[in-house]
């Protein structure tokens, strides 16, 4: 998408211009962050540390559940081998 632009800069330029562009882009996805964890009213980094520590259990323990469910429901122990011969 940038490659219109190398037409008036020299090689260098152009990749400083795109370097440029690509770290405004993870400087502002990671203002977005920080402005996440202080809507969640987390001020420090400690805290940001022990949320997100949290969350991953969390999500470790809701993703054992839901495989769990799923693995229950394609292996039903209820129904008898016999039925199915």
């Amino acid at each position: 998408m940038m490659k219109v632009f190398a037409r008036f800069n020299t090689p260098e330029d152009h990749e400083k211009l795109v370097e440029g562009i690509i770290k405004e882009k993870q400087i502002r996805q990671r203002i977005e962050e920080l402005r996440q964890y202080k809507k969640l009213g987390l001020k420090t980094f400690a805290q940001v540390e022990e949320y997100l520590e949290e969350k991953r259990k969390k999500d470790e323990v809701r993703a054992k559940k839901q495989k769990n469910a799923e693995s229950s429901y394609l292996y039903d122990n209820k129904v008898p081998p016999s039925r199915f011969r």
